[in-house]
């Protein structure tokens, strides 16, 4: 049966069928005997013409580690903001209940008055904004920075004939 298929395929190129094989370089017909290994499926891959991606450069493992600390720095800003938030709260709640003493507990429920909230969320709002428009401030320059000593396409190892391919 298996050759028989084989037969038809190989009759059948120039048509477009079910059969028809989708890559052209691809190899006919593997048979793996039931299971995969991981010697034939890297040879499989290398067959099709893709290259593992391999990043030993020093710089690679540069940027690795900067990626990794941005995304830690990141990742970690998001827990500053609760307690943040919640000391905010308080203390307007001690102002909306006219508590002198910031010391003295008050009962978070009763925090919870929509007039306080509203306040929270404006203060909070306009910390963002502001925290935006530092970023972007001190961002933006190193964008220029950037597009003007950068060359827009770095070239690759294999070629220096133009920009990457895809």
């Amino acid at each position: 049966m298996p050759q028989e298929e084989e037969r038809r395929r190989d009759d059948s190129l120039d048509e477009a069928s079910e059969l028809a094989s989708l890559l052209p370089d691809s190899p006919r017909h593997r048979h793996h005997g039931g299971s995969l290994s991981i010697s034939s499926i890297a040879s499989s891959i290398s067959s099709f013409g893709i290259s593992p991606l391999r990043n030993t450069s020093a710089a690679g493992n540069a940027t690795t580690v900067l990626y990794f600390i941005t995304f830690t720095v990141s990742f970690s800003g998001g827990f500053i903001e609760l307690p943040f938030t919640r000391l905010v709260e308080d203390i307007l709640c001690h102002n909306y209940y006219d508590v002198q003493s910031l010391t003295k507990p008050i009962d978070e429920s009763l925090c919870k008055e929509d007039s306080i909230q509203k306040e929270l969320v404006y203060l909070l709002a306009v910390q963002s904004t502001l925290w935006s428009i530092v970023a972007f401030a001190a961002a933006f320059p190193w964008g220029l920075a950037a597009d003007k000593f950068v060359p827009r396409f770095p070239r690759s190892r294999e070629s220096n004939n133009g920009p990457p391919s895809c």
